[in-house]
């Protein structure tokens, strides 16, 4: 973006606080944006379509919605919506701060763009109740291996 010169707002909502500086009187005027993204909040109240960017600076998609396990207040990830690319999947470790208006990445858009697609919940298991009979099952209660099996 070209802007005049100093300070002033610009972006949706008057977001970006750009600034136009002259490195020296020879170079061209050298510009940058920084992003107001608001206050810290917690994965529960991330809104969709948030925009979350890279380590770099660069928005590389919006908020789709949060994967969690909200009973046992856990964050996995996030998936997100990028352009060109579909969803992706960005995991909690790679989340660096969630904010009102921003989520930052501990990853650059290189690798953003390199993200998984979301490849579905966790695997499901489950107890076969015909299966609860015999010495069988009182062998995997007594080495403590149960009964599970795992669905399709």
């Amino acid at each position: 973006m070209r802007h005049g010169p100093g300070p002033h707002m610009c972006g949706p909502a008057g977001r970006h606080m750009c600034r136009l500086e002259l490195q020296d009187p020879r170079d061209f005027p050298v510009s940058w944006c920084a992003v107001d993204e608001g206050l810290p909040i917690a994965y529960q109240v991330l809104d969709k379509g948030v925009a979350v960017l890279a380590s770099d600076g660069e928005q590389v998609g919006t908020v789709h919605h949060v994967v969690s396990a909200p009973e046992k207040d856990i964050f996995h990830g996030l998936v997100i919506s990028t352009p060109g690319h579909g969803l992706r999947f960005v995991e909690a470790a790679d989340v660096q701060s969630l904010h009102e208006h921003g989520v930052d990445l501990r990853i650059d858009t290189a690798a953003a763009q390199s993200l998984p697609q979301p490849g579905g919940g966790a695997p499901v298991f489950d107890e076969d109740l015909g299966a609860l009979k015999g010495w069988h099952h009182w062998v995997h209660k007594a080495t403590l291996h149960g009964d599970w099996k795992r669905e399709s």
